[in-house]
């Protein structure tokens, strides 16, 4: 199957292009979280804290960022609930840094894209990594048209947070461009992720 076609077309689109997954956009309507409508913590911020934006939000995890919006890390519920079995009820007033510091050593770390990086793409890093959720950051690669100045602000802005993805974002999308027909229901989105798949893992190999 030809990765080209019109079916399958929409997976070498970036992401940001689809509306896959929820981006930093700032509101004046609230002006104290420059990352809205994301939360997002850093590394003194209290387990505790986290654990109400968890709560009150209906979310699973936040990007842990540093003073200038650099991704550094990713804190999940899975990380809550480790410190409870381990007994420390009483350790929900340690840091994030300090509660990152009893975190498993298999832990995976975080995944990253960038909002050029194509859904394809991202169906290969669930496949890979067993990732349920994806930050979106700056990639710092300058783009066409841009002057000096401005490629040289991007590179500085590598790692900045942009937004998330989770997978529920990306079957979502694949649910809506699902072409009920005479194909079959589900037919041709799933062997398109396979082709688009392909490609991308022959696109990888150095000629």
């Amino acid at each position: 199957m030809a990765v080209n076609c019109r079916e399958t077309v929409y997976l070498n689109e970036p992401l940001r292009a689809l509306g896959v997954g929820t981006y930093v956009t700032p509101s004046a309507d609230h002006p104290e979280n420059p990352f809205y409508p994301l939360a997002t913590a850093t590394m003194q911020t209290t387990v505790f804290d986290v654990v109400h934006m968890f709560s009150e939000l209906g979310i699973s995890a936040v990007p842990i960022v540093d003073a200038q919006g650099k991704v550094v890390n990713l804190y999940e519920t899975v990380d809550v609930i480790t410190l409870v079995r381990m007994g420390a009820y009483h350790d929900l007033d340690l840091t994030i840094a300090q509660a990152l510091a009893r975190r498993s050593a298999d832990f995976a770390g975080v995944v990253t894209c960038t909002p050029d990086d194509s859904l394809a793409s991202v169906f290969h890093l669930i496949r890979m990594r067993r990732i349920h959720r994806l930050v979106v950051v700056e990639g710092g690669k300058p783009k066409a048209g841009e002057s000096q100045e401005e490629a040289a602000e991007r590179t500085q802005r590598k790692g900045q947070l942009l937004g998330m993805i989770s997978l529920s974002d990306v079957l979502k999308h694949i649910i809506g461009n699902v072409n009920i027909g005479g194909g079959g229901v589900g037919a041709v989105p799933v062997e398109a992720v396979l082709a688009a798949e392909a490609q991308a893992r022959k696109d990888s190999v150095p000629s």
